[in-house]
């Protein structure tokens, strides 16, 4: 089983919530547009220095995902860049 690690997450004013590198890496394998995430869901993996994590969203955040930010499987990001997706806030 691989470590996890949470996401970073961003509250805009506007309500929708953006998921955040939280270091450094290549980005791949996020969840599909209009998926439902809950918290500790899996957001995909980030590989940093040849270690993979899985990318988890943290409790008590859901939404569905609205929008995938990179596309392909290895995508470069740096701290506080937003990943494959943003997500709509749902009750």
């Amino acid at each position: 089983m691989r470590r996890q690690v949470k996401a970073l997450v961003d509250t805009r004013d506007n309500g929708d919530l953006y998921v955040q590198a939280p270091a450094v890496g290549l980005y791949g394998f996020a969840p599909r547009v209009g998926e439902v995430l809950v918290g500790r869901s899996r957001l995909g993996r980030l590989t940093t220095l040849g270690v993979t994590v899985d990318l988890v969203l943290p409790a008590g955040v859901t939404g569905r995902v609205a929008k995938r930010v990179a596309v392909t499987r290895h995508d470069p990001v740096e701290y506080g860049q937003s990943l494959l997706l943003s997500l709509i806030h749902i009750s």
